[in-house]
């Protein structure tokens, strides 16, 4: 078979080859997509995914060359048709040059019909007879060739070793087809306890929505019960199709955020409302305050004012009505954190430099997720203290386990994907996509099914069947039916008639009308929210104002200054004038 039998030109059309970027022409023959390899678990060479191997054809035309490149994996050269081709080999380590030729003999000196390039070696190609090579290693270039009838055609083949430390069994396990056969079966299983959780979570729900006696509480119970529903949808969505994930995300977290802060407003509603809070820190800190001396320690009231940030941390009895202005400021800045860092995340993803679970300096995950886990971490401590203060007037509700319970769902769902992306960091679970945020979904949606559980004992709408509504708070008083009947009373040795009326009056309590309770909790729970957004943004441009203001008065106050300096020695200079004159004169 030689190079007569056909033309470049012909083998071109046949094969389907391009221009190779190094020169030549090639075409992909096979790709092992089965196995993708992630580039953050292979060697640093390494700056795209890869495929466990590729091939192509690759045909070399007289007059050209194959210009010297490298490849982090090793590559092997089959002969398939042509005149001979000669591989190049530089090491730029020791500077060493290698030639090997690949032939169709197999029998003939110096030719091969295979041959195989190490990794991250410098090479290259050139028509054998194209360039001749001395003993002493001089290159001389031939005369010039007709490149229709003379080329060579080869095989390359990419094929990453298997027993690296990147790619060793557990690894090709985790990455091959084990997303494709556990995709399914996880999405069936997930898909159950999010039936669960669904059923009663909104069972819940509906029973609040019928037993709508409370309305300062329960409008804030359902936002907290509305959790699981929200997540286990969310994630059942995420799970069956990996490109919602972002979107499933994003909306997630903002629930995540105004639950929390629902859940911080219902502990104020059970202490009798904010006025009620207010009364009940103050006392607090009156009682602290006014404690004897213990040890000779100073517990002056002033002292304690200028040290509001350590008394948070380690006295927040003290504080009095600053203490709620703190938590209820700690609660917003997190809903509010939360919900602009989701969009930030949507818009970096679209622009390609959000990078999901890379902790790199180029990327914005890294940035979001260190705001976010401080503002969370601010937004939990300020509950946590909160209760520390407030623990024995909320004794009747039980809050310890209504704590641990949302408590549980916030860490679980935040924390539990940190720490699947730092897993994937340190390359103990796979570094992908698909498989951290399916992970992440499958187990939420078992974990919303559990929260589900515990939410119909935390939750009960029992204690609000029975609860006695004032009528001039909430309530319409309504006469349905008056009697009216004579009788005779007996004055003494006479009867004398009179009439007896008897009306019958219902109280008619909000809410017990699914439809009026749904629209008290969207209308009234909405403007308590956008109330509590503008007041917390107000308190956090306060600062911000009065330092400009301070910076403005103090520019105000060099520029007079620099006048009055200005005028002073305009009118000393005008004074020595004077004294000058007078002494000539």
């Amino acid at each position: 078979m030689g190079s007569r039998t056909a033309t470049k030109s012909q083998i071109v059309e046949k094969l389907d080859l391009k221009p190779h970027p190094e020169g030549g022409f090639y075409s992909e023959t096979f790709r092992d997509s089965s196995v993708i390899l992630s580039k953050s678990h292979l060697p640093p060479q390494y700056k795209v995914d890869r495929p466990v191997s590729t091939c192509i054809y690759f045909l070399l035309p007289s007059g050209s060359v194959s210009h010297l490149h490298r490849i982090p994996c090793a590559e092997t050269w089959h002969f398939y048709l042509g005149e001979p081709l000669t591989v190049v080999e530089l090491d730029d380590k020791d500077g060493s040059v290698k030639l090997t030729c690949l032939g169709p003999d197999p029998l003939a000196e110096n030719q091969v019909i295979q041959y195989t390039v190490p990794p991250n070696i410098w090479f290259g190609a050139f028509p054998t007879k194209d360039i001749e090579v001395s003993s002493d290693g001089k290159a001389v270039k031939g005369a010039t060739r007709d490149s229709e009838e003379h080329f060579s055609l080869v095989g390359c083949t990419c094929l990453l070793k298997k027993k690296c430390k990147w790619m060793d069994s557990a690894y090709l396990f985790m990455n091959g087809d084990i997303y494709k056969d556990l995709h399914l079966p996880a999405f069936i299983f997930a898909g159950c306890f999010v039936s669960v959780a669904l059923f009663l979570s909104l069972l819940l729900t509906f029973q609040h929505l019928r037993s709508y006696t409370n309305p300062p509480e329960q409008k804030w119970i359902v936002a907290v019960i509305f959790m699981v529903p929200v997540y286990a949808t969310e994630s059942i969505l995420s799970l069956w199709n990996a490109k919602l994930s972002l979107a499933c995300d994003i909306l997630r977290n903002c629930y995540e955020a105004f639950a929390l802060y629902a859940f911080g407003s219902y502990l104020i509603a059970c202490l009798g409302g904010e006025l009620q809070v207010l009364n009940l820190l103050e006392d607090e800190a009156d009682k602290q305050i006014n404690e004897p001396l213990l040890e000779g320690k100073n517990n002056d009231p002033s002292s304690s004012e200028q040290k509001t940030f350590r008394n948070f941390i380690l006295r927040p009895c003290v504080l009095g009505k600053d203490l709620f202005a703190i938590i209820k400021f700690g609660l917003v800045q997190y809903m509010i954190l939360k919900t602009l860092c989701a969009l930030l995340a949507f818009v970096l993803e679209l622009c390609g430099v959000y990078g999901d679970g890379e902790f790199k300096w180029y990327y914005g995950y890294p940035y979001i997720t260190i705001v976010l886990n401080f503002s969370q971490m601010w937004a939990l401590y300020c509950l946590v203290q909160f209760y520390n203060v407030t623990h024995r007037k909320l004794e009747p509700i039980k809050p310890l386990a209504k704590f641990i319970s949302f408590k549980a769902i916030v860490f679980a769902t935040w924390w539990q994907g940190v720490g699947i992306v730092l897993l994937c960091t340190f390359r103990v679970l796979p570094k992908e996509g698909k498989f951290q945020t399916g992970l992440q979904d499958f187990m939420i949606c078992i974990e919303m099914a559990i929260a589900a559980i515990a939410h119909i004992f935390v939750f009960s709408a029992k204690p609000y069947r029975h609860y006695f509504v004032p009528a001039s708070h909430y309530g319409e008083v309504t006469t349905h039916q008056e009697t009216k009947a004579m009788i005779n009373i007996e004055e003494g040795d006479k009867d004398k008639p009179a009439l007896l009326e008897k009306k019958e009056t219902e109280v008619k309590a909000p809410g017990t009308n699914i439809k009026e309770s749904v629209q008290d909790i969207v209308v009234g729970g909405g403007q308590k929210v956008v109330k509590d957004v503008v007041l917390t943004i107000n308190q956090a441009i306060e600062p911000v104002h009065e330092g400009m203001t301070k910076i403005q008065e103090t520019f105000h106050q060099i520029s007079v200054s620099d006048e009055t300096k200005d005028e002073t020695e305009v009118k000393v200079e005008e004074h020595e004038q004077n004294i000058t004159t007078e002494h000539e004169v």
